[in-house]
């Protein structure tokens, strides 16, 4: 598994808190896709080709997005 480059929080499988997950440590597999999507693993597409966990990619996290309410200006 990838190597965290960057600090974020997310939930581990079968957990209902998040937790940060530090710099330094193995990506878990359930949070690969959302590490990816916010840049806080160095991957290349090869390397995590059929590897991705079981979460939201960065085609979901895109679609979401659009479909998100604006903020007021």
């Amino acid at each position: 598994m990838p190597t965290v480059t960057r600090p974020f929080e997310g939930v581990r499988a079968g957990e209902i808190y998040p937790v940060v997950i530090e710099a330094g440590e193995e990506c878990p597999p359930e949070l690969l896709d959302a590490a990816i999507a916010l840049g806080c693993v160095d991957v290349q597409a090869d390397e995590i080709a059929g590897k991705t966990g079981e979460g939201v990619g960065e085609g979901q996290i895109a679609r979401f997005a659009k479909r998100a309410p604006k903020a007021p200006v």
